[in-house]
């Protein structure tokens, strides 16, 4: 069902704070004004520049930014959902894709709204040397030219070129819900894609075994490689009797895939004490496992942690790093209460180097990373406490976190507002630290908290390294 529409006197007001009017339903805020295209002080453009720091795209309905990722000439890309036409483009129903190429003062270079009669959301974005764009998604609709198995959602990968022309499209699923969640690309164009489903990929049976009902009790993971022009190579898909899921994908430069995710059994060699374990897996180029590597917390109050390995990055030396979530305490470290937040670095044959866990008295996770080619960490999450070194700034807040490669603690700002805000991905370049998420309230530059929206928005804002 589309979201109820807001009243249309809230629109002069968003006017007034400095965001440019971009449909009768649709602004775009920038950091100290609102000019679109890169204006300041009004214009039609599809993003505002405004200070330079931040953008917020802002509808009457619940849009979220998901997904960011960086250019080697500092082109910003980001991606998510929306429920309104975004200018020039078409609403097709539901909640749409998109995804928007913005230079580095953060005009718009291009946009791609897409989508069908019912939901569709971009959940992931990358870029190749050549400006070219990968998306993976999911959706409840049918895209031209395929037929859903089931009336859940499907995974979709998309690829543009660099000016923003489609190349191709693939849609897949089971007769179960499927989802792809991450998405990397290597030097040649390769493309790999990482998810859940919970039914069998052809050649696949799940491992839950055949459903009971109409929904099927367990996810398996899967992860698939495709050739640069979207022919499949290879997929991979596996689990045990309960839950397991791909949450982040990587690959290096000889095209080893390396992937994170969590599951509730035991991986072979491994003993899952009960609770949810974190893991990682590498592929060679083929999609043959080299290693695996389950672990998981001690739990302060003798019970069973849950432990997500939620997103993976890797250096220039072939370190890798994984960002998540606790309840449970890592050795070594300290729970601040309820659920935590982490960040893992091993070495490139999957050998622990260093955890760092790191939360208030609530709820908080780390949902995000990069990794520049030195090792600093970068890691975006969301806290409904204080995470320390940072002030809350409401009910729920974005966060961004940067560790040095030996994991020292260099930085934690809060980016929120005094309403409902969360971060869902993090990317870093040249230009600065781009954080992406929803908020009900209005982003001000550096993340601080300006004013009140109604239901969610798109926003992204740029950190100081």
């Amino acid at each position: 069902m589309r979201p109820a529409r807001l009243r249309r006197p809230f629109t002069p007001i968003l006017a007034a704070i400095g965001c440019a009017i971009l449909t009768a339903t649709l602004v775009a805020c920038g950091g100290d004004g609102g000019g679109g295209n890169g204006g300041s002080g009004g214009g039609d453009g599809p993003a505002a520049s405004g200070g330079g720091d931040n953008l917020q795209i802002r509808s009457p309905f619940d849009d979220y930014g998901n997904a960011v990722t960086v250019d080697a000439s500092g082109n910003v890309y980001i991606a998510g959902h929306i429920a309104e036409a975004l200018p020039g483009q078409t609403y097709a129903g539901g909640t749409d894709a998109f995804v928007q190429k913005l230079d580095g003062s953060f005009a718009a270079v291009w946009t791609s709204q897409f989508g069908t009669e019912n939901n569709d959301s971009v959940d992931a974005v990358a870029v190749d040397g050549s400006g070219n764009v990968y998306l993976a998604g999911r959706t409840i609709g049918e895209f031209p030219g395929y037929t859903t198995e089931y009336f859940g959602s499907d995974a979709f990968v998309r690829a543009y070129d660099a000016s923003g022309t489609e190349r191709w499209t693939t849609q897949f699923g089971t007769e179960f819900a499927t989802a792809a969640q991450s998405i990397a690309v290597d030097g040649s164009g390769n493309v790999y894609v990482g998810g859940h489903t919970e039914g069998s990929l052809p050649g696949f049976e799940n491992a839950g075994g055949a459903p009971l009902g109409p929904v099927s009790e367990w996810n398996d993971a899967f992860v698939r490689k495709y050739a640069s022009d979207g022919t499949e190579l290879w997929t991979q898909q596996f689990g045990h009797e309960r839950h397991d899921e791909i949450l982040g994908v990587a690959v290096d430069g000889s095209g080893s895939v390396y992937v994170s995710g969590y599951t509730d059994a035991s991986f072979e060699g491994y003993s899952n004490p009960g609770g949810r374990d974190a893991f990682i897996r590498k592929y060679d180029p083929d999609g043959n496992v080299v290693w695996t590597r389950q672990f998981g917390s001690g739990s302060a109050a003798g019970g069973q942690p849950n432990d997500k390995g939620l997103d993976i990055a890797l250096d220039s030396s072939g370190n890798i790093y994984v960002a998540g979530s606790t309840t449970g305490v890592f050795e070594g470290e300290n729970s601040g209460g309820g659920n935590d937040g982490f960040v893992r670095k091993m070495a490139p044959n999957g050998e622990h180097v260093w955890t760092r866990q790191f939360g208030g008295e609530d709820s908080d996770t780390a949902d995000a990373i990069s990794v520049d080619g030195g090792g600093t960490v970068f890691v975006a999450g969301n806290t409904e406490s204080s995470i320390p070194g940072a002030d809350g700034a409401g009910v729920e807040d974005g966060f961004a976190k940067s560790f040095d490669a030996n994991g020292g603690d260099r930085w934690t700002k809060t980016v929120g507002t005094r309403r409902i805000d969360g971060a869902r991905d993090i990317a870093q370049g040249s230009g600065g630290v781009y954080v992406i998420g929803g908020t009900e309230g209005e982003i001000g530059p550096g993340g601080a908290g300006k004013g009140d929206a109604i239901d969610s928005d798109v926003f992204v804002v740029r950190l100081s390294r």
